[in-house]
Parts: C-alpha cells; sequence; structure tokens
C-alpha cells in the first residue's frame, strides 16, 4: 500500500523529534516515543525516516557540542561578543565562553582579548525540576563557564553583536526618560531601561510577556511594511525581498531573541516555498524552522522561552479552528481562554 504523503504531517516529525531528545532523558518518554515509533511505521513509513534522519542530526549536533564542551583551557584568546554586568560572552573559533571577571566594564563588544581562565564553579541542581544554570548556558549556545584574570585587548574586530549595543547606547544618549525605556522595550526588546517597580509589578500583574517583543510585534511591523511597499507599485518578489532583509536587520538589531527567529523564519520560509511547485502550509514551515533550530541546538528544549514560543503557535495552528468565530470579538475571547488552558 502506497505510503500517505508528507505535506502536511510534518508536525509528526516535530513530535517525534521532541519525544526522541526528551526521552533520552526520561525512560517513561522513551516508551512513548517507542510506540509512536510503532505507530509510524505502520501508518506512515515516509514519516518516520524523516524523523530518523532528524533525530540522527540531534544525535550529532550534541556529540559535537559535548566534544567542544570537553577541554577547559588555561588561556583563551577570543572575541568579545556579549557584555553584561561582570561577564563577557567570548568566542574563541566555534566555542563560546561565558567569562566573569570584575574587570568585563573596562571592554567593549569587537575587542579581541587575551586571558587567563579557570572552570566556574556552581552548585549542582538537586530539586527536580528547578532552574538549571548549566543547562541555561547550554541553551544560550555557552560551552562553558569560566573565571578570566590578567585580562589583555589586543586589537578590535568587528562583530555583530556592536550593531545593538550601538543602537541601544545612541538611544540613550539622545532620547529622555521615559522615551527611551519605551523605545528600548518595544523596538529593541531591552526591558533594562524600565523602573525595577514597574518590572515588579508586571510580574506580579502577569502581564510581563506583554513587554517581550513576539511574533505578534513583528506581525504589525511587517504589515505596516508590506502595506506601504505596495504604494510603491512593486511586484511581489521586490515585496518579499524587502520584507526578508527587513526581518535579517530586525534580528541583527534585537540581538536574535529566540521569539523573534522563530517568526522570521517561518515568514521567510513561507515566502521561499509559496509556489505551486513547493507549496507548505503555514503549520509545515512552522515544523520545517522547529526541526532546523533543534537540529542546530538540541538544547533550546531547556530554553523556557523557546518551549513557550513554539507550544503557543503550534497550539494555534493546530486548534485554530476550535476556536475561530465569525464574530471576532468572540473569537479573540476563546483564543485567549484557549491559550490559557
Amino acid at each position: 500500500m502506497r505510503s500517505p504523503s508528507v505535506n502536511g504531517r510534518l508536525v509528526l516529525v516535530a513530535l517525534f523529534s521532541t519525544l526522541f531528545l526528551v526521552g533520552s532523558r526520561s525512560s517513561v518518554w522513551l516508551l512513548i516515543w517507542g510506540c509512536f515509533s510503532l505507530y509510524l511505521l505502520r501508518r506512515n513509513p515516509r514519516i518516520l525516516f524523516l524523523g530518523v534522519l532528524v533525530c540522527s542530526g540531534c544525535f550529532v549536533s550534541l556529540l559535537i557540542r559535548e566534544k567542544l564542551s570537553d577541554d577547559v583551557p588555561e588561556a583563551i584568546v577570543g572575541v568579545i561578543v556579549g557584555q553584561e554586568e561582570g561577564a563577557l560572552t567570548i568566542k574563541c573559533g566555534l566555542r563560546r565562553y561565558l567569562v566573569f571577571s570584575d574587570r568585563s566594564a573596562d571592554f567593549a563588544v569587537g575587542d579581541t582579548l587575551t586571558l587567563e581562565v579557570q572552570e566556574a564553579v556552581f552548585t549542582k541542581k538537586e530539586i527536580p525540576h528547578a532552574f538549571d544554570y548549566e543547562a541555561y548556558l547550554k541553551a544560550n549556545n555557552i560551552h562553558r563557564a569560566l573565571v578570566g584574570k590578567n585580562m589583555t585587548a589586543t586589537g578590535r574586530t568587528f562583530v555583530l553583536a556592536w550593531i545593538p549595543q550601538t543602537v541601544r547606547q545612541y538611544v540613550e544618549a539622545h532620547f529622555p526618560d521615559p522615551a527611551r525605556a519605551y523605545i528600548g522595550l518595544f523596538v529593541l526588546g531591552d526591558a533594562g531601561g524600565l523602573e525595577q517597580e514597574l518590572q515588579e509589578a508586571s510580574v506580579r500583574l502577569g502581564i510581563r510577556h506583554l513587554f517581550a517583543l513576539s511574533g505578534m510585534h513583528l506581525g504589525v511591523i511587517t504589515g505596516f511594511l508590506s502595506a506601504l511597499v505596495k504604494r510603491l507599485y512593486v511586484s511581489k518578489r521586490v515585496e518579499k525581498t524587502i520584507i526578508v532583509f527587513f526581518l535579517i536587520g530586525y534580528n541583527i538589531l534585537t540581538a536574535f531573541q529566540v521569539s523573534l527567529v522563530r517568526a522570521s523564519l517561518v515568514m521567510i520560509v513561507f515566502f521561499v516555498t509559496n509556489s505551486k511547485q513547493m507549496r507548505l502550509s503555514r503549520l509545515d514551515c512552522l515544523s520545517l524552522v522547529y526541526l532546523a533550530m533543534l537540529v542546530y541546538n538540541p538544547y533550546y528544549l531547556d530554553s523556557l522561552g523557546f518551549v513557550l514560543t513554539f507550544s503557543m503557535t503550534f497550539a494555534l495552528r493546530l486548534g485554530g479552528e476550535v476556536v475561530r468565530h465569525k464574530n471576532r470579538l468572540i473569537g479573540l475571547v476563546g483564543t485567549t481562554l484557549f491559550l490559557n488552558l
């Protein structure tokens, strides 16, 4: 009997791959993954084959990342690609290190540093499902946390992270409060400029997520841009090209936040595959992006932001018909209740 088509079923590959990664940590989920594999073998072998390919890619990615995290060097030479109070993110070839130092403010993004390091020691997680700092670092593409000393700047290199930092500095220097705080929040995705009292109040009220950049923000901006470009009477291809370049630029400006990367990649994949020969549904585009990000870094499953942004989007795509209504207000209320279940 001929196997069913793969088109429209990539979400099953996403589920298969997720169960595989979760099952590598839990025997219960591994059993569920095995049962699901048998189901796919009977119903759709093509999906099973694709799932095995993706899982193989995830496994190889895990091996590579573990290899990159193996050795703790005594000294490193690298470029600063991230900066925060008391710590620097330094890239050395394929490795990225989080280096703690009380001299972090003396350097800037793009500086090439030579420094001596030793491994940073953290308290191991003992409570199940509690915050795991090591998992957090891996989900953020950090291979090791180190403590640096004898740090010396030996040069300067252009890195993409320099762009958002420079824009933030410009906003802080040329805009008064509270304008710069809200520009940083709703344009750059930086909540650091908000008053501490306002941040705490948003957490207490459970509306903290409203202050984070998301696919909704990106949809509003690209919708406005699309309407503007259409007034120039350009072709569809030119319009899509302009939007794609905007998406790339905006992700650089916001330092590649997970929710924006997800929404941008889905939009770009939809543009690329939206042809008669290669048409994919939005659910397939979402599944394709999800799988690509998992193969790139399987530890993304330890990132709460990654899990929430994809789970809620998948829920909307899969359950959208349940809450859809002719009346927009009723549909909005239904969607809100559905996502809060």
